[in-house]
This record gives structure tokens, sequence and C-alpha cells, in this order.
């Protein structure tokens, strides 16, 4: 992981439950759990195509997560099963270029607040 990345992204995202940020290659620039390459590679071709996106969901930290939003170059949803409120969120971010001019990823889990 870059440390420099690693610190802004453990600032940016302090209040996520899990965040990864890596490239399109599936190096790992930043993350608070050990992503896994397969994760990663579903994760980069999910904007590719609506129709797989919502039929596959997103798996993060071995999770599902329904895509219920997809707006390339970001998709976002959550896990299904609880009341709403209860559910965990994701979202998901391309950033084109990125590091040395692939794309990038930035994918993150969060709670949603109990005030909702």
């Amino acid at each position: 992981m870059t440390s420099s990345v690693a610190a802004a992204a453990q600032q940016a995202f302090g209040d996520c439950v899990d965040y990864a940020v890596f490239t399109a290659s599936l190096d790992v620039l930043a993350a608070s759990y050990n992503a896994q390459p397969a994760e990663l590679q579903a994760l980069v071709r999910i904007l590719d195509d609506r129709e797989t996106a919502i039929k596959n969901g997103m798996t993060i930290n071995q999770q599902r997560y329904e895509v219920q939003r997809f707006h390339p170059p970001l998709a976002y949803g959550r896990t299904m099963g609880c009341a709403s409120e209860q559910s965990v969120g994701a979202a998901l971010c391309r950033v084109e270029p990125g590091i040395n001019g692939q794309p990038c990823f930035a994918v993150i889990t969060y709670r949603y607040s109990a005030e909702c």
C-alpha cells in the first residue's frame, strides 16, 4: 500500500465500515480490510454493464450488496434482508485517469445514521 494514499484514505473514510482504494490492475493502494483479488476484479467490472451489476450485485469483504443505483462512474446499494435502517450501504466510484494514468477505484461500506 502507498503510505500517503493509505493515510489520506484513513482520514477521508474514517466513518466507513470498510473501504478499499485500488487500481484497475488490482494494486491495493489503501484498505481497511484484506481486499481479495477476486472481489476487486468483480468490482472493476461492475461499472461495465448495468444489467449485470443489478443482477450480480457487489461483494465487499465477503458481504453481498444489492446494486440499487447504476450511474457510471458510480454504483451504490445496500445489504438486504433486514429493516432498511439496519442495512449497510455500499458505494463504488471509478476515477479516470487515476494513478499512473490507469483507472482507480474506491469502494466503501457505511452504516445508516441512527437518525434515519
